[in-house]
């Protein structure tokens, strides 16, 4: 499925899910109150998301769409007069 929402748990909790090798889903991370939920980067341009995410419980979740996240991102960055460059590899 496709990431768009990237957003701040306020109650709540959630797990971020993979198939395993037995056709099964397995947890490979859990989150919860007062943590960051999301795929990201890939809701920056609603990619293929590579885990599936699942509240356990009903949640409450401030989101924002992952395109809104990075032209935020951007502005502020802009305004507080860092300029984005390429860092050289070794």
């Amino acid at each position: 499925a496709a990431a768009r929402l990237f957003g701040y748990i306020e109650s709540g909790s959630f797990h971020y899910l993979v198939c395993n090798y037995e056709g099964g889903e397995s947890t490979v991370e859990t989150v919860a109150a007062g943590d960051l939920v999301g795929c990201y980067p890939y809701c920056l341009d609603g990619d293929a998301a590579p885990v599936t995410i699942r509240a356990d419980k009903p949640s409450t979740v401030y989101v924002i769409d992952g395109a809104d996240l990075d032209e935020h991102y951007l502005q502020s960055q802009r305004r507080s007069g860092w300029a984005a460059t390429t860092w050289p590899t070794a």
